[in-house]
């Protein structure tokens, strides 16, 4: 019998096989293989000491409202302009009006009070509002400080799209990683400034009810297009 050939395929060069290059696995059933930052290529400031980050999530268990903590990467100046990422959240308990920001970019605004301040970035942050009802609110801080939100129960994962077009910030919220079924979709105006800073957490930096605390884990983050 002859190894390289099992019902008649030549299977000697395992490079081909029924006509897949696998050589290439960006190609491997004609569609390309998600490729995920790596987290540990990041730079972490974790003042509270509650964030675990691993190469492809992070979480912060009881991140401190009055907290200056984040973890973030310079990808170069002016690097994300009109852009799609996609995410998934797991959504924690919240203590009180608990605060984090599950995804931002800026030109160096690292928490979102300092975005707030400086009037600098793209903001998407789950926030216990209400108990039991929290949400995930879309803030924009360029164009004057524009929100939008969807309320949400705890101790879920929900898996986002987000994105720029021209000055129109868009957050595809889904319930499902295979991004089928939509639940909300939010939508701020926003400016067009092009951002050199990815954050894939930051705390609220906030001493304003700085007991009050927030937990969420940040998976998959995808730069789909910038």
């Amino acid at each position: 019998m002859t190894i390289n050939k099992i019902m008649n395929t030549d299977i000697s060069n395992l490079t081909k096989i029924v006509g897949v290059d696998m050589s290439n696995l960006s190609k491997f059933m004609g569609t390309g293989m998600p490729t995920y930052e790596d987290f540990t290529t990041y730079t972490e400031v974790d003042e509270d000491s509650d964030i675990t980050v691993t190469q492809f999530e992070i979480d912060c268990v009881t991140m401190r409202r009055d907290a200056v903590s984040y973890v973030r990467k310079d990808f170069g100046a002016s690097y994300f302009g009109d852009f799609e990422v996609e995410f998934g959240v797991y959504l924690g308990l919240c203590n009180g009006s608990g605060l984090v920001t599950c995804f931002a970019l800026s030109n160096g605004a690292n928490t979102f009070q300092q975005r707030l301040d400086s009037n600098d970035g793209l903001d998407v942050t789950y926030q216990d509002v209400q108990f039991p009802q929290n949400r995930i609110i879309v803030t924009e801080y360029e164009a004057g400080v524009n929100q939008d939100y969807y309320n949400t129960d705890f101790s879920l994962w929900r898996y986002i799209t987000a994105s720029r077009i021209n000055n129109q910030f868009y957050v595809k919220i889904y319930s499902d990683s295979g991004r089928n079924t939509l639940l909300d979709t939010l939508q701020v105006t926003c400016g067009t400034t092009a951002y050199r800073y990815c954050y894939v957490l930051t705390s609220r930096d906030s001493s304003a009810l700085g007991a009050d605390t927030a937990s969420a884990k940040i998976t998959n983050l995808r730069i789909v297009s910038h």
